[in-house]
């Protein structure tokens, strides 16, 4: 009885791996599968273009000149009059130089152009020179000089040329007992001033002052009458100054 199943067992096993066989074969000779490679990935690279540019250099400021900022100039000058001889009958009298003190006050009218009031005091001596004799001295003299005038400036950095023209009058009051007499005056002027700061400056002039006394005329003249005549039309001048002044 054990034999038959044994045949039965070992015939359920043959049939099984008669059954399984073909898989096997079919499993070891079939063709793998094909594998698709993935797309190659592509890689972008951005390359940015740098443009590079030199900067131009700054063009050079351009200093505008707007005209001097000063609106009043208040100065003093100190300089030397020179004396003047006039003719005299029998000789000449002439004025001594001496020194000459003065203080101004300058209005601007516009970028170059000034209105210029001064006063002017010098001490001088009168002195007869006779054409044979001695030299004598007629009397102590104080002259007082006032004018206005206009004067031209030409800013050229912190040089300022100038000329001028002023009129005005000229007193002169002798200390003897001689009357004071009051002539017309006019002056022409040429300098420089010099501004090393916006508040200061300095000034160098040389001036012309005329005295008008008329022809024919006595330079001084007392109670008793004219003692010193002369022929002429004024006493000139020559005037050389420095100093200094403020601005506002």
């Amino acid at each position: 009885m054990h034999r038959p199943h044994f045949i039965t067992g070992s015939l359920a096993t043959v049939v099984g791996a008669t059954l399984l066989l073909p898989s096997l074969v079919s499993a070891q000779t079939a063709a793998p599968p094909t594998v698709t490679p993935p797309p190659p990935t592509t890689t972008t690279v951005t390359t940015t273009q740098y443009q590079y540019y030199e900067t131009p250099a700054a063009p050079p400021k351009v200093r505008v000149d707007k005209g001097p900022a000063d609106r009043v100039q208040v100065g003093a000058q100190v300089g030397w009059r020179f004396g003047s001889s006039i003719d005299a009958p029998g000789g000449e009298v002439g004025l001594n130089g001496d020194w000459a003190y003065t203080g101004n006050v300058d209005v601007r009218l516009n970028p170059n152009t000034l209105l210029e009031l001064t006063y002017t005091y010098m001490p001088t001596e009168v002195e007869f020179h006779p054409f044979v004799g001695f030299d004598s001295e007629l009397t102590d003299l104080d002259i007082h000089y006032m004018q206005a005038g206009v004067q031209s400036e030409v800013p050229a950095g912190i040089a300022r040329p100038f000329v001028g023209l002023a009129l005005g009058a000229a007193y002169y009051n002798p200390q003897e007992n001689i009357d004071s007499e009051t002539y017309f005056l006019s002056t022409v002027m040429a300098g420089v001033k010099l501004n090393p700061s916006e508040r200061v400056g300095v000034r160098f002039q040389a001036s012309l002052p005329y005295t008008w006394t008329g022809s024919d005329a006595a330079v001084f003249c007392g109670f008793g009458g004219c003692d010193y005549a002369y022929v002429g039309d004024g006493i000139l001048q020559l005037d050389l100054s420095a100093g200094a002044y403020a601005m506002f």
